[in-house]
């Protein structure tokens, strides 16, 4: 049953890491929302290609329960070696494989004598940050603690077959294979953005069999204590690890600069007077001029069609507006595409009634109506730019 309970905990972290780290503290940037206070905790977007790592260690390891005899720890140190291949899903979650070699050495009390064997495998760990889970992400601290939580594979063999354990009289020598549960530690110390030092200490749980003997058909154990050197692979961004996004005036500045100059454009526009050119004949008479062969509204126009909405609070009550030609030479299928542009925008963003707007290219046709009216004039014409 408790090796059932370590199997379902290592796989529950293994499967969770990938949806518990992705993304956890990344955030996209948009310009028009650029606070420079937050950049400083904000880090560039990552996938899965990204923040990969691979370190190789070596050291030793000890085999609880496997020295009855109670010879010294040094006699029983043995060496380890481990090569892994991991990636950081963020700041503080991650997971790696783990390649690993280890030699034993126990010693059987009844005959007095030591004996070996070796052991090879496979491990799936999960890993946690706990300085960035505490004290958050610094992408210049040198020291990081991260804990893990796995479980593997294991083949143990080569069992030495002394004459005194003929017959696999005090342990068996045939090879096995066990499952393996392991929590560890470790540290690592930053060199450079590629490389860590790094110092593991691990410990693994194996079966009671483990070193060719039972005892107290409960577990066998190993803790080992391993140094090497970490690698991280490049980012497609061309970084080696998590990165903050950087403050750059040359990139921010000038995107922030022209949202606000069309924030204030905006502004400008709805508080900018009317350019009443004529009221003594209870008229009000406004010019919009567009590009040559242009029937776009562009922020000229807009201002002069605000204009124009303006001018109707000069009168007590409904007038038309009549929207006319300067030129007799502009193509009718040209005007009425300008003139339906200054409709739709009067219509549709200053909800004046389409019944209030007459269009008619005649110049003389709409003065000979308005000479008799109170309405607003609105002469298309064509810049000369």
């Amino acid at each position: 049953m408790k090796h059932h309970r370590f199997l379902f905990l290592g796989l529950v972290l293994c499967a969770m890491t990938p949806v518990l780290g992705q993304n956890d503290s990344i955030i996209r940037l948009r310009p028009d929302t650029i606070d420079t206070a937050l950049l400083s905790k904000t880090l560039y977007e990552n996938d899965i290609r990204d923040n990969l790592f691979y370190e190789f260690k070596v050291g030793v390891n000890y085999p609880w329960g496997s020295n009855e005899t109670g010879k010294s720890l040094l006699s029983c140190l043995r060496p380890s070696v481990t090569l892994s291949f991991g990636k950081f899903f963020s700041t503080i979650v991650g997971v790696r494989g783990v390649l690993k070699y280890d030699n034993y050495r126990g010693t059987i009390k009844a005959a007095d004598k030591g004996y070996s064997w070796h052991s090879a495998g496979v491990n799936a760990d999960g890993l946690i940050n706990f300085t960035n889970l505490l004290k958050g992400y610094k992408d210049t601290r040198r020291t990081n603690f991260i804990g893990y939580l796995g479980i593997g594979g294991i083949e143990a063999f080569g069992y030495s077959t002394p004459d005194w354990n003929a017959n696999d009289r005090f342990y068996e020598t045939d090879s096995r294979t066990f499952l393996t549960y392991r929590l560890g530690l470790i540290t690592r110390w930053m060199i450079n953005e590629k490389w860590d030092f790094s110092m593991e200490f691990s410990h693994n749980i194996y079966h009671d069999r483990f070193d060719g003997h039972v005892t107290d058909h409960r577990w066998d154990h190993n803790t080992a204590l391993l140094f090497g050197l970490v690698r991280h692979l490049r980012n497609r961004d061309g970084s080696y690890r998590f990165r903050h996004v950087k403050y750059d005036p040359s990139k921010f500045d000038p995107a922030q600069m022209e949202i606000n100059h069309l924030r204030q454009q905006e502004a400008d526009l709805a508080n900018r007077p009317s350019p009443v050119l004529d009221v003594q004949r209870r008229q009000v008479i406004v010019m919009v001029s567009f590009k040559a062969g242009s029937s776009e509204i562009n922020e000229l126009q807009q201002v002069n069609v605000f204009s124009v909405k303006e001018s109707l609070r000069h009168f007590s009550q409904p007038v038309r507006i009549f929207i006319t030609s300067i030129s007799q030479s502009t193509p009718s299928a040209l005007f009425t595409q300008r003139a339906a542009s200054i409709r739709d925008v009067l219509v549709d963003k200053y909800q004046v009634p389409a019944e209030q707007i007459v269009v008619e290219q005649d110049m003389a046709t709409v003065e000979s109506q308005a000479n008799s009216e109170y309405c607003v004039i609105v002469y298309v014409n064509e810049s000369k730019e």
